[in-house]
């Protein structure tokens, strides 16, 4: 083999090496691209199911409401509702009165 030749096989084995080098870097922006759109489609679902939960308990009290129930079952639904969708343990809901007081229609059960 010549010296030219070999130059040229060592100058072409350098460039093989470099594109590896580069098709590494491409495959793990791609990597990490997948994941975040795999992340993105795990995020986009929960929000869905969240929306989808929250639709339903707003029809759960539309149906209350139709069945003109009283407002002391409207409050007690909707504080259950409060207290599912918010994860929350204490809530109350009251109303003002005409004297401009607060009379409770609905108080969570803490104890």
């Amino acid at each position: 083999m010549t010296i030219s030749n070999r130059l040229s096989s060592y100058e072409l084995e350098i460039r093989v090496q470099e594109l590896a080098a580069e098709l590494e870097k491409v495959n793990q922006a791609l990597n990490t691209k997948n994941e975040l759109i795999k992340l993105k489609d795990k995020l986009e679902a929960k929000i869905t199911l969240r929306n989808n939960r929250i639709l339903k308990k707003i029809n759960r009290i539309f149906s209350i409401v139709v069945q003109e129930k009283t407002e002391e079952d409207l409050g007690n639904e909707c504080l259950s509702i409060y207290l599912e969708v918010t994860d929350s343990q204490v809530g109350f809901i009251n109303l003002v009165g005409d004297d401009g007081l607060l009379p409770d229609i609905a108080i969570s059960d803490i104890g």
